[in-house]
């Protein structure tokens, strides 16, 4: 069984990655080529072994690349040991057995799923949902950027 890790990578939410102002996060960003550098799916890591072009590449557009570049490593670690632990499941119970649970775990969430909607009351439905569903945040939508401001 291969490991996802060892696959494409994409960078979620790391620190400033080149934005005009400096954030993880821009609300008033009007389209996506001022959320900052995008990376395509590239591997960061092949072989086991980091690919410094493409991590030079992000540290060259970042505002606090030692930052990033540690966000970075975490998430290859997070993989790593994802890996490591999925072999030692492998090497104790099989793949046979980690496969049937598995599809057993999946099978268990869509039962959940159809047990609790099977409780909601007959009916036709509707609803709306806004940028942030937290009542009291955003309830007249998103604001122009002379509100960027925090209010009092």
């Amino acid at each position: 069984m291969a490991s996802r890790c060892s696959g494409p990578w994409r960078f979620p939410i790391t620190p400033d990655t080149g934005a005009p102002t400096p954030s993880t996060y821009l609300p008033f960003a009007k389209n996506v080529y001022e959320e900052g550098i995008h990376f395509p799916c590239v591997r960061v890591v092949e072989q086991h072994r980091e690919k410094q072009d493409i991590l030079r590449i992000g540290m060259m557009r970042n505002r606090v690349p030692d930052i990033w570049l540690g966000d970075v490593r975490a998430q290859i670690g997070a993989c790593r040991t994802g890996r490591r632990r999925l072999l030692e499941l492998l090497e104790k119970y099989g793949r046979d057995t980690l496969l049937d649970f598995v599809e057993d775990w999946f099978d268990y969430g869509a039962r959940r799923a159809m047990a609790e909607i099977a409780k909601l009351p007959k009916g036709k439905f509707s609803y709306e949902v806004r940028h942030d569903p937290v009542p009291g945040v955003a309830e007249e939508g998103i604001p122009g950027p002379d509100h960027h401001r925090c209010r009092p």
